[in-house]
């Protein structure tokens, strides 16, 4: 995968061969998100529809089933994607995300969310990636939709595989799924769980810390994008350890 088959960033990231291509695939982020955290880089994905299954709404079955599976170590050297200079993108509603440099070889997260539903809020989230810590603090955070928003979607043909079994459904103070929250900032976790697969969709793992404001699919993408467009703002990486793919 590479930015340019991103096609459509509205509620989730779509890919296709191409802008014109009739098939594509949508919601490809959480499951990009696990294949960042149990560092594969090399994977056949074969679907029997237009869409990655939602599962549960977070990354949790997927890193389940891929550990299930076991690894491949190859031969080949992973290139990782060092960014040199800051690159920055922002939004008409204040919403930002960069890609800062820093001396490890990790990806570090700093989002910052402000929603107007009080059981959201605002909401931050600091963490250096790991495999641990996604397993611990990330895998299982749930995506999540305004009640007030469910039948306009439905309307516009979206989300009508949804549940209560598959999204946070949040309504003012509360949200009204009876297991309730798995952690009072699973909000913030789940942005941050969408960042890194959608940081993924580059097809390079990305050393840096990435900080971001109110940032959704949209502006990851933009992200993306200006890093590409400025090549002369970071560098090529070989990772001593190798590459590993699930068999």
């Amino acid at each position: 995968m590479h930015t340019g088959s991103i096609i459509q960033t509205r509620l989730a990231t779509v890919v296709a061969p191409s802008p014109k291509s009739p098939h594509n695939v949508a919601t490809v982020e959480h499951l990009m998100a696990a294949l960042y955290a149990m560092e594969i880089d090399n994977v056949l994905v074969q679907l029997s529809g237009p869409e990655v299954p939602i599962l549960d709404g977070s990354a949790d079955a997927f890193t389940f089933l891929l550990s299930s599976a076991g690894f491949l170590k190859q031969q080949a050297v992973r290139q990782l994607i060092v960014p040199e200079e800051i690159i920055e993108v922002s939004g008409s509603h204040g919403e930002k995300a960069r890609l800062v440099p820093h001396k490890s070889q990790t990806l570090d997260l700093s989002l910052y969310i402000d929603f107007p539903a009080p059981i959201i809020g605002k909401q931050h989230y600091r963490a250096r990636l790991c495999h641990s810590l996604f397993m611990k603090e990330l895998a299982f955070c749930r995506t999540f939709v305004n009640y007030s928003d469910v039948e306009s979607l439905q309307k516009q043909g979206m989300a009508r595989g949804g549940s209560l079994h598959n999204a946070l459904v949040v309504k003012h103070d509360s949200v009204i799924n009876p297991t309730g929250l798995h952690t009072p900032d699973e909000f913030v976790r789940h942005k941050a769980l969408d960042a890194i697969g959608d940081l993924y969709c580059s097809g390079y793992r990305i050393c840096g810390r990435f900080e971001a404001y109110k940032t959704g699919h949209a502006l990851n993408n933009r992200l993306l994008r200006a890093l590409f467009a400025s090549p002369h703002r970071w560098r090529f990486v070989p990772d001593r350890r190798r590459l590993s793919a699930s068999p």
